[in-house]
């Protein structure tokens, strides 16, 4: 299902999670989460099946194990606006947690989230810079939600102009490996389910900056054959994408 609608940054609701390949071109910028720690994330599992999680509503809260997945400093006043458009929608604003998050140069973020109505549903949330904060509740045959941002091209002296790119998302249970293919440029698995890597509630988040413009594909498989694939630009306009 494609639904097209404008919004200030490019979003693509599709997939999630990470490993070594994922950081390999394009000036990556990974940091080891917790260097010299040892943390015990077992308790972060991805969904068992379809969109439900083993332990109900999965993400991370504030003041846990930030040392691992809170390397954007994200607080809770940055999610303002994501607890207000939750209880609009009769989602408990306290339930909100992180599943990924990411914040570029600039200061703006990018998150997904996941809280819980009243009935237990998990909804997951999409927090975009200078976008209206949506959620999705009624998943049922959606592959993953991704969201995805291409900024503008940046200057520098040493790379020359690079087109930087951020992605983050989460895949359903049947989803085992996630890969980006930018011809010429990148063709790399950047979700595996049950990776050693972080591949925390069957998230991933990553940012990548290339050399030039750019067009891609983000492809998701299960144990037998692929499910979905979803078009990236450099150029795109704002687009959402439900695979």
């Amino acid at each position: 299902m494609l639904l097209r609608y404008r919004l200030s940054t490019a979003i693509v609701l599709a997939a999630l999670a990470a490993t070594a390949a994922f950081f390999t071109l394009a000036r990556p910028q990974y940091h080891d989460p917790f260097p010299g720690q040892q943390l015990d994330l077992s308790y972060a599992k991805p969904p068992v099946s379809g969109w439900r999680w083993p332990n109900g509503t999965p993400g991370f809260r504030f003041g846990q194990d930030e040392a691992a997945w809170n390397d954007a400093k994200v607080r809770p006043v940055d999610l303002a606006a994501a607890r207000s458009a939750a209880a609009r929608i009769g989602v408990e604003p306290s339930s909100l947690r992180v599943l990924a998050v990411q914040r570029a140069k600039d200061g703006d973020l990018f998150a997904l989230l996941a809280g819980s109505e009243a009935s237990g549903r998990t909804c997951i949330g999409a927090v975009v810079a200078r976008a209206p904060v949506t959620f999705a509740c009624d998943l049922r045959s959606e592959t993953a939600l991704v969201v995805a941002a291409p900024r503008p091209p940046e200057e520098t002296a040493k790379y020359g102009t690079l087109y930087p790119f951020y992605v983050l998302g989460v895949a359903r249970a049947e989803v085992t490996r996630v890969v980006l293919d930018v011809p010429g440029l990148q063709h790399a698995t950047i979700y595996t389910r049950n990776a050693p890597l972080p591949s925390w509630w069957g998230a991933f988040g990553g940012a990548l900056e290339f050399p030039r413009r750019w067009h891609g594909t983000l492809t998701f498989y299960g144990k037998q054959r692929r499910l979905a694939s979803v078009p990236l630009s450099s150029g795109s306009p704002a687009w959402l994408l439900e695979p």
